[in-house]
């Protein structure tokens, strides 16, 4: 009996090293794949390249485990993730997908010194119909296109999540509660 798509997604990714602790609420994951869930495939594979690269990826089909509460986990992360990708691909932007872009536009329109900024990454990956297939907001946006070089994609990417977590590290804000004394 040959395993299933779901076992064989298991086992690559306890194969995956594994050098950062991720944690939902401490900013653990370097960057948050948003997606359709019908392109969850291709999305695995953006997952594994960055993991490779030393990246804590937070993709739910991964992280959550059966039971879990869903928007309890999605909401603390959504305030705290450093970069999210919104990765369009042939079957445009899902429901939940939808949502969890709108909640990183608004902070990313609202930062303050209590939440923290974050990067917003459009992702065109095979099957989406160029840069019109992402929300009008963000296209403007500087894009990664996976669609012709996979490899230079995949760097770009990397490099600008990698980028974003060394200038957080430098740039720490002072705590909300100092800056009220202030």
């Amino acid at each position: 009996m040959s395993p299933s798509a779901v076992e064989v997604q298991a086992q690559r990714h306890q194969a995956l090293p594994r050098t950062i602790s991720k944690t939902v609420g401490d900013a653990g994951f370097d960057i948050f794949l948003s997606y359709n869930s019908l392109d969850r495939e291709w999305v695995q594979g953006i997952r594994d390249s960055l993991e490779r690269q030393g990246l804590a990826c937070w993709m739910d089909s991964m992280e959550l485990a059966p039971g879990d509460h869903v928007a309890a986990q999605l909401e603390t992360l959504l305030d705290t993730v450093p970069v999210a990708a919104i990765i369009v691909g042939g079957h445009a932007m899902g429901p939940w997908q939808r949502h969890e872009y709108y909640a990183f536009l608004n902070r990313w329109i609202r930062t303050t010194s209590a939440l923290q900024p974050v990067r917003l990454i459009p992702v065109l990956i095979t099957g989406a119909n160029g840069p019109l297939a992402l929300p009008p907001l963000v296209r403007s946006l500087n894009m990664v296109d996976l669609r012709t070089d996979w490899a230079a994609g995949m760097q770009r990417l990397a490099d600008a999540t990698h980028a974003h977590r060394k200038a957080r590290a430098i740039e720490k804000p002072l705590p909300r509660a100092t800056l009220t004394a202030l």
